[in-house]
């Protein structure tokens, strides 16, 4: 079939769709699937319809092929919502998520992704620590000072985890736009576009036995337009994953800036990764969203049976906190995305306990410092959180510092150290120019 026939079969469809036309729209899908057999959508679209008809059992053979293909194609997080749709027709069908076959995703994920390189006293992560003391008060690391210790002994002191970031061009570019509401069933995004996207990366490093456990904990969420997931200010109870459809995150009150665009492939409510922090903004549905909600409880017991889920979900964090940073903070927005590259290098993300020294009254300061989540407590009784820095007074003017700050709550925090910032300040004047503005 040439490729003009298969798209008046598309629109055919499209129309007896839009028209209630069921059986039609079943005859057509059957053409589809007969012309293009490695197509999951054709048996996708078919089951949805079935469902809505309420013939189960039909429904459930035609997600079940949508299931293989998906997997076969390298749409890992597609494959696993349709399982998850399977069990709710279902109950009994509890074998169908341990046959989503992760093979052909984990090859795509070795040729695309963005190498990085993690480091780090033990290589522990945010959640393997909420794993250690779930239900119980966070241990705050505390160093004692003593004479010559310098500030950056105190941080890499209470540091568990480094990351050194070579984000990806997609990570610290442009956010999509979109001027219409998606339409679901619309064709999405390749299986090698996904794969820089933190869903993809998440199911495809992790083991088998670990991603079906988190498939299993996890509740598939379909929505429609302008829907409220999340709410600022709610617990941070669980880890959203976009498995199509869109989503917008909105901070009430603030009406100056375009709503950051959320597509398939990605990550939210990963404030739920950090010790006790609340949602920060409000995500609503654009257009329709279908979604997996894993709750903490089942990311932080993944963590526990498998620590190297809990790096890979610190690193994609960062890699999200950092991608937004760059794209927000006045200290990185002017610059193009190459030199946003560039300069994300030069930094490195720490996971830092609460009660971390960050800078103490009397020292210099050995570096910049970003909060990327979290907040730093400052002696004087203020508090500096995203957006803020602290370091730039005492670099600039080679001066030692007049507060002491600590990490109020547990944090992922970005840090150039002081040979990096001088570099920086050298190369981009523009920087040096917003850092001598924030004042003291």
């Amino acid at each position: 079939m040439s490729e003009r026939e298969l798209r008046d079969l598309r629109t055919q469809l499209d129309k007896a769709v839009q028209k209630d036309r069921t059986k039609d729209a079943l005859e057509i899908l059957t053409q589809l699937e007969t012309r293009e057999p490695s197509n999951a959508r054709w048996p996708h679209r078919r089951g949805d319809i079935l469902r809505r008809q309420g013939s189960k059992a039909e429904a459930v053979n035609a997600y079940e092929r949508a299931t293989d293909l998906y997997a076969e194609a390298g749409f890992v997080a597609r494959a696993v919502a349709m399982a998850k749709t399977i069990l709710l027709l279902d109950g009994a069908r509890t074998d169908i998520l341990a046959r989503v076959d992760t093979t052909r995703a984990q090859e795509i994920h070795r040729e695309k992704r963005v190498p990085t390189a993690i480091t780090g006293v033990g290589q522990a992560s945010l959640l393997q620590v909420a794993a250690e003391h779930e239900g119980k008060a966070a241990k705050i690391a505390r160093i004692e000072l003593s004479p010559g210790l310098k500030s950056q002994d105190i941080v890499l002191a209470g540091t568990e985890i480094s990351i050194d970031l070579d984000l990806s061009e997609m990570e610290v570019g442009a956010r999509p736009v979109l001027t219409a509401t998606p339409v679901r069933g619309e064709d999405g995004p390749s299986a090698e576009s996904l794969a820089v996207m933190p869903l993809f990366s998440l199911f495809a490093q992790v083991p088998k036995t670990a991603l079906d456990a988190l498939a299993t904990g996890s509740e598939l969420v379909e929505l429609d337009d302008k829907a409220v997931v999340i709410t600022k200010g709610d617990p941070a109870d669980a880890l959203y994953a976009i498995v199509e459809g869109c989503a917008r995150v909105e901070v009430p009150g603030v009406t100056d800036k375009a709503p950051v665009l959320l597509v398939e492939g990605e990550l939210f409510g990963e404030s739920c990764l950090l010790e006790n922090e609340p949602r920060n903004a409000d995500v609503v549905v654009f257009g329709q969203l279908v979604a997996l909600r894993i709750p903490k409880t089942v990311v932080v017991g993944a963590v526990r049976e498998h620590p190297e889920v809990g790096d890979i979900l610190f690193e994609l964090l960062t890699r999200r906190l950092v991608g937004n940073l760059l794209q927000t903070s006045p200290l990185f927005s002017a610059f193009d995305t190459k030199t946003r590259r560039e300069v994300a290098r030069l930094f490195q993300v720490l996971r830092v306990p609460r009660g971390t020294f960050i800078l103490q009254e009397g020292t210099q300061a050995d570096g910049l410092y970003l909060p990327l989540s979290g907040r730093f407590d400052v002696d004087d009784g203020t508090s500096i959180v995203t957006g803020g820095i602290v370091g730039q007074q005492s670099l600039l003017a080679g001066e030692f510092s007049t507060n002491t700050v600590r990490a109020g709550t547990e944090m992922a925090v970005l840090r150039l150290p002081a040979a990096g910032f001088l570099g920086l300040a050298a190369q981009y004047p523009p920087v040096l120019e917003h850092l001598a503005s924030l004042g003291p």
